[in-house]
């Protein structure tokens, strides 16, 4: 299918929600839909309640064309006494409700006295001549778009639908300060249906509002009638724009035939005035010329005379104006219903409700003979049974509801979703919520009633996600409750698709408690002493927005108390507490080992010994490191790995998408927040954000923090700058205070940069510059994968394994693809932007015709300020890496040679996926636990990759430095490498072997991943498992796991280029004349012996081309 993804989820989503119980029962229509990306949830609510409304003004037409006229006969017939049925009566009411002009000529050219007087507003008609024409309209038409607009309003607003849709400027009379909803226009308690409010009458700025709301609707309306491809309203079979053929007649068949072709093909190319502003068109567009001119050829008309004739025509008509040829007076435009025939296409196959001058309107090729109308070929068109033959129309208001959900709009729309409005404030009809578009955040928590069905957006990521989601759906009392998944086009939701019964009941693995962790305990401690030191002090700030704890500023850390002028520091005044304390900490920390295993209970005097001695030290020196930006001192010792974190993300950074100096709470409404490995990216200017409907561009870096009871900005939001090299070669990081050299120290390559990082506080948009999300997304991210230094201490060896295990810095960069940003300080303010973004933000509001652009004033005092931004995360790490590896392999995570050779890389990643799930494994953790990089450095002379694994969580757990100890690390090597060992044993069984070609979620996958699924292969990981263990192991295509898949995909491959198969020094080969191929083992240099030896063959045997090819190649990319 080539159906947008949002698009896909809306059709599966009205089709799960029109087999749910009907308006009546309204509170049972809702739907949970959920996704595992705020963003994709935000889009998916915007552009699915758009979708949603444009497919029911296409319904609304359908059937207010359908029934057009019905309304005016009934009326008439009521005035002459005839017997109406209850359907004529409702239509005769209805139809004098909303069309008072015309039931006021209908009822005077009844009365003797009034049929020969002027008709109001029929000019140069009497009120027979007016009804007459009236009657005659209802009966066949045309009917004027306008008429049909309100006619389709009033249908949208009896369901609770704005008739102008979803757009800002729609929903509320002001929309930046979010006043006068557009609701507040109406009266909703008049009736079935609304009408426009009278008591108290609308002020003039309402009016405006209103009028613009009718703007808007009549805009939709005529983009339903000329939709593009297969959707406008002539190709669905349901009617045909043309002009007002009852009350200007063309002067000939032919004439009224070309003059609706042109007025398709304004109406489609968006040629009309009224709906998408107006065209400086002095002359008529190429390809109405060039349309007229064929009609003319082929019907045997003078092209110059016939082109006039029709301009004349359609200028009488008051479609088209002289002094704007080519554009379309939509106002001005007719609806008919299809005749008793269509024509075809023979090329194309567009379908015309009328002759077209002989000539598709598209290709301009001669039109098929007529065919019945019953034949036309759109019975199976879903956009036409949507409009014809779908249930009722049914509103369906969309809400996100997320992480970035503001608290006071998230309670607001929990208690919508319920049907619960709050009286005098909320329109049950309007207001109440059908749709929530989630994440993980509702996947348990408050009940949010009765559901008879949820939607997952993509595949969840693991069985527990599924099953707590479908868990929503369903009640004791429901005989049926729906859960329907969509899956994209991804590996892990095709893997699952293909294998159902992994996600949804697969055993769940046991709950763990960890208590052998040193490193969590060691943690613990430390807040619970610095807790009772500054307790026993009188320290403690009373109140603090950290959940690490209140032990106030790190600039405070190094200074006397709050209040007291002069006298020991903090740190010293706490150091003389421990010193004067020890039982206390000993009690502390015997608690803490309480139950925990014996391995940890042995390490309590190291534990004391360290709390004694190096604590205080330890504090000092992070509350003086500028790499840390937290103001709070609890903060940043949690981000340097010496408090716990708990699983907050205090590494959180907020986009401020408002001024939050209007705020009284902390954080403000109006701001979105990231952390900060995502926010680099997902914040960095010229970066969109989706939230509410509404497309947020982010300009630059700001910080605002409460001070008592007012909100105030920050100064220097940047952050201290980090010196930072990078290298484009081989992409090594290199992060250190005294970066001096202008090669790269791993490769040698001038190609090294040495960039200042920033690690922002904050981010910040434009406040007054944003626009409708209208399914256009910009966003990209654009950061590296984690990086860590090349220059870690030294490497211990373990069998033919290199390794290294300890606390290390990982650090994530965004250099806007080696541009940088260059920064400038806004003038009397505290943001600092880039003008590459505010040039976008610019270009986008100029597009949509919007105000609010930015223009921005710079501070000329302030230099600008060129940065990378960067996320720099201290946690634990276990780097592994390669003693010895033979001069025929190649394990190279690069090749300056063959920038496009990705084998290498391939497995070093392959082999970092393998030991990430081998360790969760072992340690009874989840793999979304350990993080996996790749690391470049040098060694010996030679450039080597190594793999790293670190904790995910922001300070480490400690469970890759649990690796520290040599026999651990064994145990982990053996563990992936023993082919007798339950882990190995599984991935090397046939029924996964023979079924999975490079990589699956059975061995190496799993949704975290996803970037690395097209390089990641289980056979590659265990050569390396295999090399770590044995320099000398074995390493070739006719090893055990490598034979089947030779097997099964190099025979295809030949035949499929036309290849006679043989075999050349032992390897799988095929020749065709002189040219010939031989495939060789993904690790091997080009200088390994039996490749030489292949080529040597192949030549001595006439072939003048031997190819190599590697078995990685070939099973990703044959040709």
């Amino acid at each position: 299918m080539r159906t947008g993804f949002q698009r896909m989820a809306q059709v599966l989503s009205d089709a799960l929600l029109r087999e749910m119980p009907h308006a009546h029962q309204q509170s049972s229509r809702k739907l949970v839909v959920f996704s595992d990306s705020r963003q994709d949830a935000a889009k998916l609510s915007a552009g699915m309640r758009s979708d949603h409304y444009r497919d029911s003004v296409r319904q609304a037409l359908a059937t207010a064309l359908e029934t057009a006229g019905h309304g005016a006969i009934a009326f008439q017939k009521q005035l002459v006494d005839e017997e109406l049925s209850a359907d004529e009566q409702r239509l005769g009411q209805e139809f004098e409700a909303t069309h008072p002009r015309e039931a006021n000529v209908l009822t005077a050219a009844q009365l003797p006295t009034r049929a020969n007087q002027p008709a109001t507003g029929f000019a140069g008609l009497s009120n027979a001549q007016a009804a007459q024409q009236i009657l005659q309209r209802g009966a066949q038409g045309p009917f004027p778009i306008s008429q049909l607009t309100e006619d389709i309003s009033a249908r949208l607003l009896a369901q609770g639908i704005s008739p102008g849709g979803f757009t800002q400027s729609v929903l509320w009379r002001d929309p930046r300060r979010t006043e006068g909803a557009w609701k507040r226009l109406y009266d909703w308690h008049s009736g079935d249906q609304p009408s426009q409010r009278v008591n108290p009458p609308l002020t003039r700025e309402e009016q405006d509002h209103l009028n613009h709301i009718h703007d808007t609707a009549f805009r939709e309306v005529t983009d339903a009638i000329f939709a593009s491809g297969r959707r406008s309203l002539e190709a669905l079979g349901i009617g045909l724009a043309t002009t007002d053929r009852l009350r200007i007649p063309a002067t000939r068949v032919l004439v009224q035939e070309a003059a609706d072709g042109v007025i398709q093909l304004l109406g489609s190319r968006r040629y009309r005035l009224s709906t998408h502003g107006a065209y400086s068109q002095t002359n008529l567009p190429a390809f109405v010329t060039q349309y007229l001119m064929r009609v003319a050829q082929h019907n045997s008309q003078s092209p110059s005379d016939f082109e006039r004739e029709v301009y004349d025509f359609l200028h009488h008509a008051q479609v088209c104006n002289p002094a704007q040829l080519g554009v379309l007076f939509a106002e001005h435009l007719c609806l008919v219903r299809p005749g008793d025939s269509y024509h075809a296409c023979p090329q194309c196959r567009r379908l015309h409700l009328h002759r077209a001058g002989g000539l598709c309107i598209e290709c301009l090729v001669p039109l098929e003979a007529a065919r019945p109308i019953a034949e036309m070929p759109v019975a199976d068109d879903y956009y036409r049974f949507l409009a014809l033959h779908s249930h009722e129309l049914f509103r369906l208001n969309c809400e996100e509801l997320t992480g970035q959900t503001d608290n006071t709009d998230a309670r607001r729309r929990q208690r919508l979703f319920q049907g619960r409005c709050l009286p005098n404030d909320e329109e049950q009809r309007t207001d109440e919520v059908d749709l929530l578009s989630v994440t993980t955040t509702m996947e348990a928590g408050v009940d949010i009633g009765a559901l008879l069905g949820v939607m997952m957006a993509n595949m969840p990521p693991m069985r527990f996600n599924y099953q707590q989601r479908v868990g929503r759906a369903g009640r004791r009392e429901n005989a049926l409750s729906v859960a329907l998944t969509l899956c994209r086009g991804r590996s892990h939701d095709d893997y699952y698709f293909q294998r159902p019964d992994r996600i949804t009941a697969y055993p769940p693995p046991p709950p763990y408690v960890d208590l052998s962790r040193a490193t969590i305990l060691r943690r613990v401690l430390v807040k619970e002493v610095l807790r009772q030191a500054f307790d026993a002090l009188g320290l403690l700030t009373g109140s603090s927005d950290s959940v690490h704890g209140a032990f106030g500023q790190a600039t405070g850390w190094n200074q006397p108390p709050a209040g007291v002028n002069g006298g020991p520091t903090v740190a010293e005044r706490v150091n003389a507490w421990i010193q004067q304390n020890l039982p206390a900490v000993e009690h502390t920390c015997d608690a803490l080992l309480a139950f925990a295993e014996p391995e940890l209970i042995q390490q309590r005097s190291d534990l004391l010994t360290w709390v004694r001695d190096e604590l205080v030290t330890k504090v000092s020196d992070i509350a003086n490191d500028p790499v840390y930006v937290q103001s709070s001192l609890s903060e940043r010792l949690a981000n340097a790995g010496l408090l716990p974190m708990f699983g907050f993300p205090t590494r959180t950074r907020y986009l401020f998408h408002g001024d939050p100096r209007r705020s009284r709470e902390w954080p403000p409404k109006e701001t979105v927040d990231r952390d900060l490995d995502l926010a680099i990216s997902q914040f960095a200017p010229g970066a969109e954000t989706v939230k509410d409907g509404v497309v947020h561009a982010a300009v630059g870096v700001a910080y605002y923090e409460r001070r008592g009871q007012q909100i105030v900005p920050v100064s220097n939001p940047l952050g201290a700058p980090t010196p930072l090299g990078t290298c484009r070669t081989c992409q090594a990081v290199v992060l250190g205070p005294a970066l001096q050299t202008t090669l790269c120290p791993v490769c040698n390559s001038p190609d090294f940069e040495i960039v200042q990082l920033a690690q922002p506080r904050g981010f910040s948009t434009w406040f007054r510059a944003y626009w409708d999300f209208d399914g256009i997304f910009e966003w990209t991210p654009r950061a590296s994968r984690p990086k860590t230094n090349p220059d870690i201490q030294q490497m211990r060896l373990l069998a033919n394994c290199e390794f290294w295990s300890g606390e290390a810095d990982v650090c994530v960069v965004n250099d806007n693809a080696g541009r940088k940003f260059e920064f400038r300080k806004l003038v009397g303010s505290e943001t600092w932007v880039t003008q590459e973004a505010i040039d976008h933000v610019s270009d986008q509001m100029t597009q949509r015709s919007l105000r609010g652009a930015p223009n921005p004033t710079y501070d000329q005092a302030v230099q600008p300020d060129v940065r990378a931004l960067g996320s720099i995360n201290r946690t634990d790490i276990l780097v592994v890496g390669f003693h010895t590896v033979r001069p025929e392999l190649d394990l190279s995570p690069f090749s300056p040679l063959s920038p496009q050779r990705v084998d290498g890389r391939a497995a070093l990643y392959s082999f970092g996926f393998l030991l990430r799930r081998a360790v969760a494994v072992l340690l009874d953790i989840s793999a979304w636990e350990i993080r996996v990089g790749l690391r470049v450095a040098r060694q010996a002379g030679q450039i080597v990759g190594q793999v790293f694994l670190s904790d995910s969580l922001q300070n480490g757990a400690g469970y890759c430095s649990h690796f520290a100890q040599p026999a651990e690390l064994e145990r982990l090597l053996r563990f992936v490498a023993d082919p007798n060992d339950s882990f190995l044993r599984e991935i090397l069984a046939p029924h996964h072997a023979d079924a999975c070609q490079t990589s699956c979620p059975d061995c190496l996958r799993d949704y975290a991943n996803l970037a690395w699924h097209c390089i990641l292969d289980w056979r590659l990981a265990v050569d390396m498992a295999r090399l770590a263990l044995d320099a000398n192991a074995p390493v070739d295509l006719i090893t055990p796991h490598w034979q089947p898949l030779v097997a099964s995909v190099t025979p295809p491959y030949f035949q499929a280029l036309g290849l006679t198969a043989t075999t050349i020094a032992g390897l799988p080969a095929a020749r065709s004349g002189r040219h010939g191929e031989f495939i060789v083992h993904p690790l091997w240099a080009s200088n390994h012996p039996i490749a030489i030896q292949a080529r040597n063959e192949a030549l001595a045997a006439g072939v003048t081309q031997p190819d190599a090819k590697t078995l990685f190649e070939l099973v990703r990319r044959p040709f």
